[in-house]
């Protein structure tokens, strides 16, 4: 079912897509979109390619097994502050696999890797720094985290980190205009 559209209703962007891009849009305090441009390809799976461990059985098709979701997704969106966010995911490609997050920014940047490394670039007395730095373990797993800061917000903590509506619907927006700009091979504006 995973790879059938009507079932999953997508493929790669909906499946990891969707944290490779909250992320970004954390970084960022859930800027504004103003314009989205998307693609999405479908060439490994369909192929049994590049599946890893996740899509073995898709490499020996069946009456039952289809793949017509995307196994690559890339998008670039332009925010109404100027900000751009180039945004790329994949289930199968010829490359890495990677979960990184880049910002790049007039005052400085940062690389943060998929195990909690976090580079840091910029500038001191004239001179280009690099930092490097890994952010401190957490007890516990994500998912458990999530849940507890969840439970505390539920119980009136409002310091709680908790996604907003407004936040949701930024998000749901992006993640909209990726997937129509890609079915209509045009840029989608907000």
């Amino acid at each position: 079912w995973f790879t059938n559209k009507d079932l999953a209703g997508g493929g790669a962007l909906l499946d990891i897509g969707v944290h490779t891009l909250d992320r970004a849009l954390y970084l960022m305090n859930y800027p504004q979109p103003a314009r989205v441009t998307g693609v999405t390809f479908a060439e490994f799976g369909p192929r049994g390619r590049g599946l890893g461990g996740w899509g073995s059985d898709i490499s020996k098709p069946s009456a039952n097994t289809r793949y017509d979701v995307d196994d690559v997704a890339w998008a670039q969106v332009v925010f109404a502050d100027g900000a751009v966010m180039q945004f790329q995911v994949a289930w199968a490609a010829n490359y890495a696999d990677t979960f990184v997050t880049e910002i790049f920014g007039t005052e400085g940047g940062a690389r943060i890797g998929g195990q909690d490394s976090v580079e840091l670039y910029s500038m001191l007395n004239g001179l280009e720094v690099k930092t490097d730095t890994q952010l401190p373990a957490q007890k516990g797993g994500s998912y458990d985290q999530l849940i507890a800061n969840f439970v505390r917000y539920l119980n009136g903590d409002t310091s709680a980190d908790i996604v907003t509506p407004e936040q949701a619907l930024v998000h749901v927006q992006i993640v909209d205009a990726i997937t129509r700009s890609a079915a209509e091979g045009r840029e989608v504006v907000l």
